[in-house]
């Protein structure tokens, strides 16, 4: 829907920027309505635009510089009037895309950081279950744990033990 109405607009810009400012205005025109209608269509995630699910990472970056994309598209090509235009509205569209790429990178640190701080909450977790497990074990009278006793697999226990070895100093 979004397209068709950019096609629209498209085909009314470029005729009145030609009929304004000559083959400079027609381009403009063209610039303006495609970039402006592409950059919308992906921002509300238009099927075929390729955009992902907007509760992913991935797709709130995508629909964030579709928004950036149409704002500073619509802004440059304003801002350069029928003669110039185009190029600031090609400037605009990019900043969008540039802005997308930022914000993918800054969600993608803050999802990166999250997911360690887990799982090191997750280690440690299991490092405790595992000393609470040996006490008990200890205060039965037994040195020997069976292995369904145990609060995870051998080989998670492992790993997690030499984390917190490393994350100690020891």
């Amino acid at each position: 829907m979004v397209q068709g109405l950019a096609a629209l607009a498209a085909i009314s810009a470029v005729s009145y920027g030609f009929v304004t400012a000559g083959f400079r205005g027609a381009l403009t025109g063209l610039v303006a309505a495609i970039g402006i209608g592409s950059a919308i269509a992906i921002a509300v995630g238009e099927r075929g635009t390729g955009v992902f699910d907007v509760h992913s990472r991935l797709g709130f970056a995508q629909r964030t510089g579709g928004f950036l994309g149409a704002l500073f598209c619509a802004a440059g090509a304003y801002r350069g009037g029928w003669s110039y235009g185009w190029l600031w509205g090609i400037g605009g569209y990019a900043l969008g895309i540039a802005c997308a790429v930022v914000v993918a990178g800054i969600a993608g640190l803050r999802r990166r950081y999250t997911s360690e701080a887990a799982q090191e909450a997750a280690l440690e977790s299991l490092v405790q279950s595992y000393g609470a497990a040996i006490e008990a074990a200890a205060s039965s009278g037994s040195i020997v744990i069976d292995q369904d006793q145990l609060p995870a697999p051998k080989e998670n226990i492992k790993s997690a033990l030499l984390f917190a070895l490393h994350i100690t100093g020891q």
